[in-house]
């Protein structure tokens, strides 16, 4: 009796119909947990990542007005905005965000396949580090120059109320646009009698100029006065040593002549560029000089032409003259000199002089009894 070889194949393990279905069950629960975290690690990188841009925002509309007010533009919103340290770091740390997403991109491009869930959270995290590069580089600077120019457009409100009329604010807001600024005004009258009635007045002046802007400025350097004063401009001149010029009259001549505005003398020389006063304190001294003719008994409207501060006249007159000045708040006034220290004179503002002859008083004879 022969038997046939038998060959036995490996049985696997039996399944039943439900046991399948739970397993594929558990299968897909298992997968949309896994989808699930991987939502929930991306979200946390991209709040990671966009929370330090959120709390800058809010820290510099929290900050902005305070940072204006108490720096008084020194930063000068309507020039360009100098790069400074800070903001090359910030660059600096933006660049590196966004190498380090491209890295961590590049890394989970290479890992294997079975590592899934680690592929997908380095590809998170490397893309929230280059959006927030990218939100660093554009929406963010834009949110932070929009703000700081809203703001500049109108502080002037928050610095002096809403109760005062629209012409004053504009005046407000001219002001602090203020390029200029003329500091230690010497200002020296000296009287002379011409004649029976007359007077000649030597005027002369100097003063230091500022540039408080940002930028190169042009400043036009020239002199006004009323014709009705009988003017002789002498001369008009700026001792920098980059900038200097000097225009003198000759002997028995007058500079200037009656241009734009009828019953006014102008001397106009060309403009000098002037550097920003910076940290070095830079000033350009300029300087002019000029005589009047008057009756005895006439007076003088020294008017600004830029912002000013701190103004000294002094006077050199006969005995028999008067000058007087009219008073500032804070003036102190000694023998022949008048010193304005804390006080700015804005544009157009001025200050009155007057000179007189005094009158010799009648000698009245005195009668004696005895």
């Amino acid at each position: 009796m022969s038997f046939a070889p038998v060959s036995l194949a490996p049985v696997g393990r039996l399944t039943f119909p439900d046991q399948q279905q739970n397993s594929e069950t558990q299968r897909k629960s298992v997968a949309s947990e896994c989808d699930g975290k991987i939502k929930l690690r991306m979200r946390w990188c991209l709040k990671c990542a966009l929370t330090p841009l959120q709390e800058a925002k809010k820290a510099t509309e929290s900050t902005l007005w305070s940072i204006i007010l108490s720096s008084a533009y020194n930063e000068r919103l309507e020039g360009k905005m100098e790069t400074s340290a800070e903001e090359r770091k910030f660059w600096r740390a933006l660049a590196c965000f966004a190498v380090a997403g491209i890295l961590l991109i590049i890394t989970a491009y290479y890992l294997p396949d079975i590592w899934k869930l680690r592929r997908l959270l380095l590809e998170a995290i490397g893309e929230a580090f280059i959006v927030a590069a990218i939100l660093g580089l554009t929406v963010d600077k834009y949110l932070k120059g929009d703000l700081v120019r809203r703001a500049s457009q109108d502080v002037h409100k928050y610095l002096v109320g809403y109760n005062l009329p629209d012409e004053i604010k504009q005046r407000i807001q001219q002001l602090m646009g203020t390029v200029f600024i003329r500091r230690n005004w010497h200002i020296a009258y000296m009287l002379s009698p011409s004649g029976k009635d007359e007077v000649v007045i030597d005027v002369v002046y100097s003063y230091e100029l500022e540039n408080v802007s940002n930028e190169v400025q042009d400043y036009l350097p020239m002199i006004q006065i009323e014709k009705h004063l009988n003017p002789t401009i002498l001369e008009l001149r700026c001792d920098d040593p980059d900038s200097r010029f000097r225009i003198s009259s000759k002997a028995g001549e007058s500079l200037g002549k009656e241009e734009k505005v009828p019953g006014l003398i102008e001397l106009r020389a060309n403009s000098v560029k002037v550097k920003p006063t910076g940290t070095n304190g830079l000033r350009y001294p300029f300087s002019a000089h000029f005589q009047l003719r008057t009756p005895h008994d006439h007076s003088d409207t020294f008017s600004f032409g830029q912002p000013s501060i701190g103004v000294t006249i002094a006077a050199s007159y006969p005995p028999e003259y008067s000058f007087s000045i009219e008073p500032e708040p804070g003036m102190i006034a000694t023998e022949n000199m008048w010193q304005i220290r804390n006080r700015a004179f804005l544009r157009s503002e001025h200050v009155v002089l007057r000179w007189f002859k005094i009158e010799p008083q009648d000698k009245s004879s005195a009668s004696s009894q005895t």
